[in-house]
């Protein structure tokens, strides 16, 4: 049978402060203190609790030394030194080590930092990707066919275009070019073509591009203003040129993009797309209540927090603009007290009472709200608060259908 193996002679360690000297030590290495519930901090934290009136002691050692009367332990790795802090049981120790930042310590951190600008450098995070709002080759466009520089005002969103006819893209004339046999509507030669269209956008729509495939020239005009003059020549192409809008220039609803086309002969072709990258409101169904249940119904007014999330990231303000409920304010077996709500200090808070009918199947609060984000888009919608009327059979409480208006008196 196998004794048990031989205690290190506290010579081996001098380090030790002279109250631990002549205690119980055995060797760990820094991952075995995960035997003992510890916990690593980031390099240079301070650890948290200490025993009452006992100072946490740090050495340079790879052993642990224990002290039961002191309730003190300490480990070391590598060199650093490491602080483990226990409360007075033998063998119970608080989650806490302390790293502190050492030449160690601090050159892996160095590396992850490096790694991660290089990261950052090499791979930078996808732009966001744009929604095509017009197709080539769409419906839709009013147009018609001059003689070259006539009616200078068509792009103005006060001319009246209601004489214009209605095509759709392409536009063009036969030809050997590749895309003229995607020619949809007729544009004779050596003419200008004036195209309108409405581009309906919502809110926060931003980066928006006109892209074209034309031959021969065109000036692009958006709610009226020039953005884009280019010459072309040879056979049109798709893409060929992609024409950025100025963000000021884009508004919430319909905007007017206004193309003159114009043609030197042989052969005309013209068509548009239009892309964005549309920002998407609040998802008003992640609507979260916290808390979303009240106990105990001790007739206490509760603060309760409404959270929305946004599918782009993006910050989001909640307002609660109702309450109902479907008990009475002032029903029997409910304490009489009123109102049963109050509006919070912030936007997205409101106070609920706690409590619910003793004759009832308990209370659900309908917190209405809407929701909205930095780039304009918003939602509505509603969310649920409930008070059961026990913790036993009643402890899911129940929408009857009544209505009452919770903050009313």
């Amino acid at each position: 049978m196998r004794g048990p193996p031989p205690r290190p002679s506290t010579e081996s360690a001098p380090h030790l402060p002279a109250r631990a000297r002549g205690l119980r030590t055995s060797t760990h290495q820094a991952g075995q203190a995960r035997e003992h519930g510890v916990r690593f901090l980031e390099p240079g934290v301070r650890s948290l609790g200490a025993v009452a009136g006992m100072p946490a002691q740090r050495h340079s050692s790879a052993a642990y030394a224990e002290s039961p009367s002191s309730g003190e332990a300490t480990l070391a790795e590598c060199g650093e030194s490491v602080t483990v802090e226990r409360h007075g049981q033998r063998n119970r120790l608080e989650d806490t080590v302390t790293r502190p930042v050492s030449a160690y310590s601090a050159f892996p951190m160095r590396i992850a930092v490096a790694a991660f600008l290089l990261a950052v450098l090499l791979f930078p995070a996808a732009a966001p990707s744009q929604t095509t709002v017009v197709p080539f080759g769409a419906s839709g466009y009013r147009y018609t066919v001059v003689e070259h520089g006539g009616l200078p005002t068509f792009q103005s969103p006060a001319y009246d275009a209601s004489s214009f006819l209605l095509g759709a893209a392409p536009f063009g004339s036969p030809g050997f070019c590749p895309l003229a046999s995607t020619v949809q509507t007729l544009w004779p030669t050596d003419s200008d073509l004036l195209v309108r269209r409405a581009v309906t956008l919502p809110a926060g729509a931003s980066e928006v591009s006109v892209a074209f495939a034309n031959d021969n020239d065109v000036l692009v005009y958006w709610n009226g203003n020039l953005i884009a003059s280019q010459t072309h020549g040879g056979c049109a192409t798709h893409d060929s040129p992609v024409v950025s809008v100025p963000d000021a220039l884009v508004q919430a609803g319909s905007n007017l993009l206004a193309v003159r086309g114009a043609d030197r002969g042989s052969q005309s072709f013209l068509d548009i797309r239009v892309s964005a990258v549309l920002n998407a409101p609040p998802d008003c169904s992640s609507a979260v209540a916290s808390p979303i249940r009240l106990w105990p119904p001790n007739h206490k007014l509760r603060s309760v927090t409404l959270t929305v999330t946004d599918p782009d990231g993006d910050p989001v303000t909640v307002t609660i603009t109702s309450v109902r409920q479907d008990e009475a304010v002032q029903g029997r077996g409910d304490g009489r007290t009123r109102p049963d709500a109050m509006l919070g200090s912030e936007s997205d808070q409101v106070r609920l009472r706690a409590e619910r009918s003793g004759n009832g199947d308990g209370r659900v609060y309908e917190v209405a709200f809407r929701a909205s984000d930095d780039n304009g888009g918003s939602c509505t919608g509603r969310a649920l608060v409930g008070v059961p009327h026990d913790r036993g059979r009643g402890r899911v409480p129940i929408n009857s259908g009544l209505n009452f208006d919770s903050l009313g008196a």
